[in-house]
């Protein structure tokens, strides 16, 4: 695993710890939605890191097309699983869409900080 994978592995440890914490303190009723919130958002981060590996030794034209490609696939099943968990179950919505957006803005910094290290190297 290169040095950046690991500080992203690390970084992504360490956000779902302060999230844990933070879900445990939180009155009953909004942990579910806190929770799911959270790992829709982390999902998002798996998906990156799995599709990382596999452009690992790729051209810079190559990797940049994927790159827009598998982004592209991530919102789209993202954008669906959000969807689905609102109108399907009956969580708290604000507790899970608070969530859900600190979760993915936190990963998504980490993913923006990871692909300008992988294009400088």
């Amino acid at each position: 695993m290169s040095d950046v994978n690991r500080k992203l592995a690390i970084t992504t440890c360490i956000f779902a710890l302060i999230f844990i914490l933070i879900g445990v303190f939180l009155p009953g009723e909004m942990k579910p939605g806190w929770f799911t919130g959270y790992f829709i958002g982390l999902m998002a981060v798996v998906l990156h890191l799995g599709a990382s590996f596999f452009t690992k030794r790729s051209t810079l034209r190559d990797f940049i097309a994927s790159y827009y490609f598998g982004l592209f696939i991530r919102f789209v099943i993202v954008l669906a699983l959000f969807i689905l968990i609102l109108l399907i179950t009956k969580i708290d919505e604000m507790s899970f869409t608070v969530s859900f957006i600190i979760s993915y803005i936190l990963h998504s910094v980490n993913e923006v900080i990871f692909l300008n290290q992988k294009l400088t190297d």
